[in-house]
């Protein structure tokens, strides 16, 4: 019912355990696609549960041409009997950090007492804030760090403005880093092909300086610089 007040002007995707035919009549999601999640290989509106790359394809696809719309997922308990819970933890990750990014909305369905209490625990937390997860991924590179404070202190700049105040010498790894910054909503690239900070970016850049403020300003430095004459004792 959620899903279907999700979709009734703009359509969805639901990848599902029942029968499509009769989830399509009973909640009548005519503008709906569904796919069957099955272990049928002949069948062509169904997705395998051990094909999770194929499923995050169909996912991923129906994120990036319909932004308005929304996507019901309702099969994690075939996913565990198929895979380990590490293996589903990476697919959720990965789908939910990606409906974040696109801006869509994402229903994942558990039925009570079918999924172990421990796991449990760790889906919601996984669900209940993909901010936090997506953030934390971008800020594990220095590459990506630097290149927010660099574009925080002189505004938006041309790729081979970064490349250089950076100091690196691998333009294609830049580029990845980049592109992953855009790809999380950090950075947009504007019609000169400019970087520049989203707001979403510069509330992470000030949250990054704050953190290193405050590392700073805690951490005792065992070093110690003393500047002295020529002279020694």
């Amino acid at each position: 019912e959620v899903f279907k007040s999700m979709v009734e002007d703009n359509g969805g995707l639901c990848i599902t355990t029942q029968n499509p035919e009769s989830v399509m009549d009973r909640y009548h999601l005519e503008s709906t696609d569904i796919l069957l999640l099955s272990e049928d290989e002949d069948c062509s509106q169904c997705v395998h549960p051990k094909n999770l790359y194929d499923m995050k394809l169909h996912i991923g696809g129906y994120f990036s041409e319909n932004p308005d719309g929304a996507v019901i997922f309702d099969g994690i308990e075939m996913l565990l009997e198929q895979h380990s819970w590490d293996v589903v933890k990476k697919f959720i990750g990965e789908v939910t950090s990606n409906a974040f990014r696109e801006d869509t909305k994402l229903i994942i369905t558990v039925k009570p007492g079918t999924v172990d209490e421990d796991i449990m625990t760790q889906l919601n937390q996984m669900i209940s804030n993909p901010y936090t997860q997506m953030v934390s991924e971008s800020l594990t590179s220095p590459i990506r760090r630097n290149a927010l404070k660099y574009l925080t202190n002189l505004g938006p700049s041309s790729f081979s403005d970064i490349l250089r105040e950076l100091d690196i010498k691998d333009a294609p790894k830049l580029s990845f880093h980049l592109k992953k910054l855009v790809n999380d909503k950090m950075l947009e690239k504007d019609e000169k092909k400019r970087y520049s900070l989203t707001n979403r970016g510069k509330s992470v850049s000030e949250f990054l300086t704050m953190m290193e403020r405050e590392t700073v300003g805690n951490v005792q430095n065992n070093v110690i610089l003393i500047s002295t004459s020529t002279k020694t004792p």
